[in-house]
Protein backbone atom coordinates (compact mmCIF):
# COMPACT_ATOMS: atom_id res chain seq x y z
CA UNK A 1 0.00 0.00 0.00
CA UNK A 2 1.35 3.39 -1.03
CA UNK A 3 1.30 5.93 1.77
CA UNK A 4 0.48 9.46 0.70
CA UNK A 5 1.60 12.47 2.70
CA UNK A 6 0.64 16.12 2.52
CA UNK A 7 3.44 16.48 -0.02
CA UNK A 8 2.42 13.65 -2.36
CA UNK A 9 0.14 15.83 -4.48
CA UNK A 10 2.90 18.46 -4.63
CA UNK A 11 5.43 15.91 -5.84
CA UNK A 12 2.96 14.64 -8.45
CA UNK A 13 2.32 18.21 -9.65
CA UNK A 14 6.04 19.01 -9.88
CA UNK A 15 6.71 15.77 -11.79
CA UNK A 16 3.91 16.63 -14.24
CA UNK A 17 5.36 20.15 -14.61
CA UNK A 18 8.82 18.73 -15.29
CA UNK A 19 7.42 16.38 -17.95
CA UNK A 20 5.46 19.23 -19.55
CA UNK A 21 8.53 21.50 -19.56
CA UNK A 22 10.59 18.81 -21.29
CA UNK A 23 7.86 18.31 -23.91
CA UNK A 24 7.64 22.06 -24.51
CA UNK A 25 11.41 22.37 -24.90
CA UNK A 26 11.47 19.42 -27.28
CA UNK A 27 8.70 20.98 -29.40
CA UNK A 28 10.56 24.31 -29.38
CA UNK A 29 13.75 22.62 -30.57
CA UNK A 30 11.85 20.76 -33.30
CA UNK A 31 10.29 24.04 -34.43
CA UNK A 32 13.69 25.73 -34.49
CA UNK A 33 15.24 22.84 -36.39
CA UNK A 34 12.94 23.26 -39.39
CA UNK A 35 15.12 24.07 -42.37
CA UNK A 36 14.68 27.30 -44.28
CA UNK A 37 12.10 26.88 -46.98
CA UNK A 38 9.94 24.47 -44.97
CA UNK A 39 6.37 24.38 -46.13
CA UNK A 40 3.81 26.63 -44.48
CA UNK A 41 1.99 23.52 -43.26
CA UNK A 42 5.09 22.19 -41.47
CA UNK A 43 5.79 25.55 -39.86
CA UNK A 44 2.17 26.00 -38.80
CA UNK A 45 2.03 22.48 -37.38
CA UNK A 46 5.30 22.98 -35.47
CA UNK A 47 4.08 26.32 -34.09
CA UNK A 48 0.76 24.81 -33.02
CA UNK A 49 2.48 21.84 -31.36
CA UNK A 50 4.83 24.11 -29.45
CA UNK A 51 2.01 26.47 -28.42
CA UNK A 52 -0.16 23.57 -27.23
CA UNK A 53 2.67 22.10 -25.16
CA UNK A 54 3.66 25.49 -23.76
CA UNK A 55 0.06 26.12 -22.69
CA UNK A 56 -0.05 22.70 -21.03
CA UNK A 57 3.18 23.55 -19.22
CA UNK A 58 1.70 26.83 -17.99
CA UNK A 59 -1.41 25.06 -16.67
CA UNK A 60 0.75 22.52 -14.86
CA UNK A 61 2.86 25.36 -13.41
CA UNK A 62 -0.29 26.94 -11.97
CA UNK A 63 -1.30 23.59 -10.50
CA UNK A 64 2.15 23.13 -8.94
CA UNK A 65 1.98 26.64 -7.48
CA UNK A 66 -1.40 25.89 -5.87
CA UNK A 67 -0.02 22.64 -4.45
CA UNK A 68 3.00 24.45 -3.03
CA UNK A 69 0.75 26.94 -1.28
CA UNK A 70 -1.51 24.16 0.01
CA UNK A 71 1.35 21.91 1.15
CA UNK A 72 3.10 24.64 3.09
CA UNK A 73 0.06 26.51 4.40
CA UNK A 74 0.51 24.77 7.75
CA UNK A 75 3.69 26.79 8.28
CA UNK A 76 1.60 29.95 8.61
CA UNK A 77 -0.77 28.34 11.09
CA UNK A 78 -3.48 27.54 8.51
CA UNK A 79 -4.79 24.07 9.47
CA UNK A 80 -6.10 23.18 5.98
Amino acid sequence: MKVRTRYSDLLDAVKALDDAERASLKACAARGALPPGSSRARVTTANADWARKAEGRDIKAETAEREILRAFSHLKGDPS
